[in-house]
């Protein structure tokens, strides 16, 4: 988690980054009291659905903080970006969304035993899915918005500018193998 955390300040910056990692608790609060009435405990298998989905639950976080970020850049007022600003991002991450969580229903439609091992795996990758399309599109762009009091230049990731990390990947993309066996 504190990687995932680190990445994100990292290539959002530490205002975005954080605000975005906020996200995640949220999230996973709003699937562990979903498990509860589904009577799905959270074991092993439950807490190995959340683990995985860790990674695509971020995602539509990231989506949306860096439409913000790049709408915010342009000058335009904080409410325009919340009134019109994100709506066309919305069909795009809701479709993938939703051919993600296609992807795992049959893990919660198998029948027997082995059906019934998995089941609690596909509910939480499910509903952390569905959770983080959920939260993404309506806490955090408030969240954003609410923290959007400073210049909006001054909250930019300086990682691009970086002439380290420039010179760092154009190295890697001269040696993709390299990169490959790094990663």
């Amino acid at each position: 988690m504190l990687f995932v955390v680190l990445i994100l300040i990292l290539m959002l910056g530490l205002h975005y980054g954080l605000i975005v990692t906020a996200m995640i608790p949220v999230t996973i609060a709003l699937v562990l009291v979903s498990l509860l009435p589904l009577n799905i405990a959270l074991d092993q298998v439950s807490v190995t659905g959340l683990i995985i989905a860790l990674g695509i639950l971020i995602d539509n976080g990231i989506i949306f903080a860096d439409a913000y970020r790049q709408q915010r850049l342009k000058g335009i007022p904080i409410n325009k970006v919340l009134s019109t600003g994100l709506r066309p991002l919305i069909p795009p991450v809701t479709a993938a969304s939703i051919t993600t969580i296609l992807i795992f229903l049959p893990l919660i439609m198998l029948p027997g035993p082995n059906g019934e091992f998995v089941y609690a795996l596909g509910m939480s990758l499910i509903l952390s899915v569905g959770f983080s399309l959920l939260v993404s599109s309506s806490l955090l762009p408030a969240l954003l918005a609410y923290f959007d009091r400073h210049d909006v230049s001054s909250q930019v990731s300086s990682l691009a500018a970086n002439p380290r990390y420039t010179k760092c990947l154009q190295y890697f993309l001269q040696r993709p193998y390299l990169g490959i066996v790094i990663a």
